[in-house]
Order: structure tokens, then sequence, then C-alpha cells
């Protein structure tokens, strides 16, 4: 165990950012470590919410950050690629770790996620493969 260490108890989180901002500064404030500076302590508390908010809502962090890439521009321009390029299904998250350097296993659920939105179309052709793309309709 470490000479410097403290307890940090937080009993309500801020939400609006310029009380966050607050809430985390006076935390820095009354608990500042001697071996850490402020903006290290700060990024480590901020680590801290982020995880203890996660445990709590018991949230996958496979799935968190299958929906972070969902909203990224690699893969929205991927999305947008499926309207004159159609893709075979099992292909998608190949193509994710390929074009984008997805990790795998973040890539299946992207893959997963993208099949189940309603905006694309799956179909198979003559030799029974299936294959996505973004709906005409939307074209």
């Amino acid at each position: 165990m470490s000479e410097y260490s403290t307890t940090i108890r937080i009993l309500e989180i801020k939400t609006n950012l310029e009380e966050f901002d607050g809430h985390i500064n006076k935390k820095i404030n009354q608990n500042l470590l001697e071996n850490l500076s402020k903006e290290e302590y700060r990024k480590l508390l901020i680590d801290y919410l982020v995880h203890l908010g996660l445990e709590k809502i018991q949230t996958n962090p496979l799935d968190v950050a299958a929906m972070h890439e969902m909203q990224s521009k690699d893969v929205k321009s991927f999305i947008n690629k499926l309207q004159y390029t159609p893709q075979k299904v099992d292909d998608l998250p190949l193509l994710l770790v390929g074009w984008y350097h997805i990790p795998p296993a973040i890539a299946r659920l992207v893959a997963k996620n993208i099949i189940q939105d309603k905006n694309m179309e799956i179909y198979t052709d003559n030799k029974a493969q299936k294959w996505i793309k973004l709906q005409s309709t939307l074209l």
C-alpha cells in the first residue's frame, strides 16, 4: 500500500458540465495527492467515476465501445458505402477490422448493430448468400 492513499466518497454526481467541473475541482482541491499533478488527479477521478458508473448499470464495456464506434465517422462512412456497394453479411466484421482497424470483438458487435438497423435491407442472392445494403427508399 502506498504511503499516499486517500478515500474519496462521492454521494452525488453533477450532470451539468459546469457543475460537474466544479464538483471535480472541489474534490481535487480537497484531496490533492502529493505525488500526482492536478491534471493527473482529475483524469484519475473522472476515470474512476466512469468505471463506477459502468459497474453500477452493469453495462458490458464491449457494448459501450460498439455503440461508440457506431457513432464514429468511419462507421458512418461505411454505412454510406452500403448505399452504392452491397456487402456480404458475413464479411461486415472483416471489412470493419481491415478498413477501419476496429478490434475484432468490437467489429462483430458493430456489424450486428448494422445488420439490426431498420434502415438496412438484407437479401439473398441466387447462390443463397446474404447481402446487406442501405434501403433504396433512403437514397
